[in-house]
């Protein structure tokens, strides 16, 4: 009996941590929201505050890379990383500043790295 409740236990634990980590998953992607503007690049916590603005001026490039190419790459310690979910992260390369790698993880990456190129080269 005090076998069964000990398993019982764990099952009920697995699942509730496992629904926890479901739930942080998705709230995540409300943490941090990337937004184009006329201008630039908006990082907003919540999509409220401004964190900061990433001028199309003091843009390099940007690029689509996995989370193994950014553990890999020379840069990746020096990276300053907004990322709010699992899946492909958008590299965007600064021009001037301490950190000129920004990592952000947008609702659609492909989509995202389309706008800013096309507006960087205009």
């Amino acid at each position: 009996m005090l076998a069964t409740a000990t398993i019982l236990s764990g099952v009920l634990t697995i699942l509730l941590v496992s629904a926890l980590f479901v739930v942080v998953l998705y709230a995540s992607r409300y943490i941090f929201v990337f937004r184009i503007t006329g201008s630039g690049v908006d990082i907003l916590l919540l999509g409220i505050i401004r964190l900061m603005r990433i001028s199309f001026l003091d843009i390099a490039e940007v690029q689509k890379v996995s989370y193994k190419e950014m553990l890999l790459s020379r840069t990746s310690f020096f990276t300053l990383g907004f990322r709010s979910r699992l899946g492909k992260t958008v590299l965007i390369r600064k021009k001037s500043g301490i950190f000129r790698d920004i990592a952000v993880t947008p609702n659609n990456p492909d989509r995202f790295v389309e706008e800013v190129s096309r507006r960087i080269t205009q």
